[in-house]
């Protein structure tokens, strides 16, 4: 694993010296304004695949990490649309996601969902589903239990399901 890290962050370096990754990092990942990281430029002009990493630091279940990967069915600032009284709005997107992980003491989680956005949002539907298993210990109160804690499992199923209409 310490083999693979220092490989994967040397070849960031490399790809981050060239002249035409930091124009392109520049152009996409800077704004023209106040020349401050923004990455509202390039998420506007892209649709598919958004990786989000999840970082665990909970004292309760330990160092932990995952994954939510989601998937944006159009443009991420959504398709502009003319309302009733002529004005324009955006509609946004519908978007699906994933998402699992995994910390040092066993506790895990997986789950998933839908954000659908149908006939020029008219219609809107949010569906989710996830499990999740806990691993906890518990010290009691006062310092009763300081030397002996109690473990416990809590298992958690979610489901969600949501539709709106617009009139």
């Amino acid at each position: 694993m310490p083999r693979l890290r220092s490989i994967l962050i040397s070849l960031l370096i490399c790809g981050l010296s060239t002249h035409a990754s930091a124009s392109w990092l520049s152009d996409n990942f800077i704004d023209p304004k106040d020349g401050y990281l923004d990455s509202s430029r390039f998420l506007q002009s892209k649709t598919g695949f958004l990786p989000v990493p999840i970082i665990i630091t909970e004292p309760a279940v330990g160092y932990g990490g995952g994954l939510a990967l989601t998937f944006f069915h159009g443009n991420f600032t959504g398709d502009k649309i003319k309302t009733q009284d002529g004005q324009t709005r955006r509609v946004p997107p519908s978007v699906s996601a994933i998402a699992a992980g995994k910390t040092e003491n066993g506790t895990w989680f997986a789950g998933g969902g839908h954000l659908g956005i149908w006939r020029q949002d008219t219609i809107r539907y949010m569906g989710a589903a996830g499990y999740a298993s806990v691993n906890m210990d518990y010290y009691g109160n006062n310092g009763q239990l300081q030397q002996r804690a109690i473990r416990f499992n809590s298992k958690a199923l979610m489901f969600l399901q949501e539709l709106k209409f617009r009139v």
